[in-house]
């Protein structure tokens, strides 16, 4: 939500997202929910996967991330543990 709300700025509305657990969501929800709550984002319009995912990623924070998705931390440990050995 921070990521977003720095990318949208005043136009971002984060009520419209749901609260909770997204990996409980499907996709299809999950990018209905992030539209919605871009639809009024004039200088950035909606949000579209291809066109402003990558830009987003680069606000993400990956222990926000990690901390609000447990199969993200799951993927990220096992990279990680990769890495190592």
């Amino acid at each position: 939500v921070d990521a977003l709300k720095a990318f949208y700025g005043q136009a971002f509305k984060a009520p419209e997202l749901p609260s909770g657990s997204l990996e409980a969501m499907s996709k299809s929800d999950v990018y209905a929910k992030l539209k919605s709550a871009t639809k009024d984002a004039t200088t950035k319009g909606e949000y579209h996967k291809g066109k402003h995912a990558h830009q987003i990623l680069k606000l993400i924070s990956p222990a926000k991330v990690r901390s609000a998705c447990p199969h993200c931390e799951r993927l990220f440990s096992s990279v990680l543990q990769h890495i190592a050995n």
